[in-house]
C-alpha cells in the first residue's frame, strides 16, 4: 500500500566482479529517494575505509535487509551482465516489484585494481530515475496508457521531481542543492533527454572536413521529429550572429547545416541554456 518504489543497483567491484541488486522502498515519491541516496552516498565516501559502510550492503542504509527483491552475482566479463540503464533489463526487473511510483538505478563502479584496496576507491557513479503507473496517464475506456508509460523512459533528478506528486516538491532550493551535488561528487545522470547511454557517446567536436575542422555550433538529437529541436531553435533564434549551426541525426548518423538565416552568435548564457535542455553531452562548439 501507499507511494512504492525500488532501487536497481550494480556495483562493479574492483576485481571487476558484478552485483546487481533490485530493493523494495516505501514512500520514495517527490525528492524521498533523492534525500536517501545522497544520505547514502556521503555514508559510502565518508566511511570508505569499512567495507559494511560502504556497498558491502548498500541499502541497509536506507532500507533493511528485508528489502531486497532478488539479488545476483556475475563473475568479471561475464557476458549476462547487464545494463542496468537498458529499457528492457529495467522492465525486466521492475515487473518483478510490487510498484506504482517508480524507482532509480544507480551503477557504482570502482578503480580496477590487481589486488584488493585498502578502502573503497570509486572510479564512476551514474543515476537515473524512472516513473510507475500513477504519474503516467492511463485510459481507462481505451484500456490504454496517454503518453508517456511506466519504466520506459528514464529521467534525470530534477525531471523526476517536477513529475512526481506533480511537482509539488520541487522546490528551486532543493533542485539547486541536487544539481550542487550531482556536479560536486561528479555523477553522471543518464536520462532520454540528454540522450547518454552506456556504450558509446559520439565525440560530435572531432568532426572535420577534408582540411579542416568546421567551425560552428554543433547539435545531437534523435532523429529529425526530437522534440528538443523546437526547444533548441527556441534558444538560438534569440542570438543571431556569423558561426554556422549543424544538427546532428543519431538515427540517419549525419550532420545536416542549418539555413543561413539560423546561425548563431555563440556566448556563455546561450550554451548554457542549450546544454540544460539536450544535455552537455550533446553540445560542441568550434571556433
Amino acid at each position: 500500500m501507499g507511494q512504492r518504489t525500488a532501487f536497481l543497483i550494480k556495483r562493479t567491484y574492483w576485481n571487476g566482479k558484478v552485483n546487481v541488486r533490485l530493493v523494495h522502498h516505501q514512500w520514495g515519491i517527490g525528492r524521498v529517494m533523492h534525500n536517501n541516496f545522497m544520505r547514502a552516498f556521503m555514508e559510502m565516501v565518508t566511511y570508505r575505509g569499512f567495507e559494511e559502510k560502504t556497498l558491502k550492503d548498500f541499502m541497509t542504509i536506507i532500507d533493511d535487509k528485508h528489502s531486497l527483491y532478488k539479488e545476483q552475482d556475475f563473475r568479471k566479463n561475464t557476458k549476462s551482465i547487464p545494463n542496468v540503464f537498458d529499457k528492457k533489463v529495467i522492465k525486466r526487473y521492475f515487473n518483478k516489484t510490487d510498484n506504482n511510483n517508480g524507482g532509480v538505478i544507480i551503477d557504482i563502479k570502482e578503480k580496477p585494481s590487481d589486488k584488493k584496496p585498502w578502502g573503497l576507491d570509486v572510479e564512476s557513479v551514474k543515476i537515473g530515475f524512472i516513473i510507475g503507473d500513477e504519474e503516467c496517464d492511463y485510459n481507462y475506456d481505451l484500456h490504454k496508457y496517454i503518453g508517456e508509460k511506466p519504466f520506459e523512459k528514464l529521467y534525470s533528478g530534477e525531471e523526476y521531481v517536477k513529475i512526481s506528486c506533480s511537482g509539488e516538491y520541487a522546490y528551486p532550493e532543493f533542485l539547486e542543492m541536487w544539481q550542487g551535488f550531482i556536479k560536486n561528487f561528479e555523477i553522471t545522470e543518464i536520462s532520454d533527454s540528454k540522450m547518454i547511454d552506456d556504450v558509446d557517446v559520439l565525440k560530435i567536436t572531432e568532426v572535420k572536413t577534408k582540411n579542416n575542422k568546421r567551425r560552428g555550433l554543433f547539435l545531437r538529437f534523435k532523429s529529425r521529429d526530437d522534440e528538443n529541436i523546437v526547444k533548441a531553435k527556441n534558444v538560438t533564434a534569440i542570438f543571431d550572429g556569423q558561426y554556422p549551426l549543424y544538427f546532428y541525426y543519431m538515427d540517419e548518423k549525419k550532420y545536416e547545416l542549418q539555413s543561413r538565416n539560423l546561425f548563431v552568435d555563440v556566448n556563455k548564457t546561450m550554451l548554457e541554456e542549450i546544454r540544460r535542455i539536450i544535455g552537455e553531452g550533446n553540445v560542441a562548439f568550434i571556433e
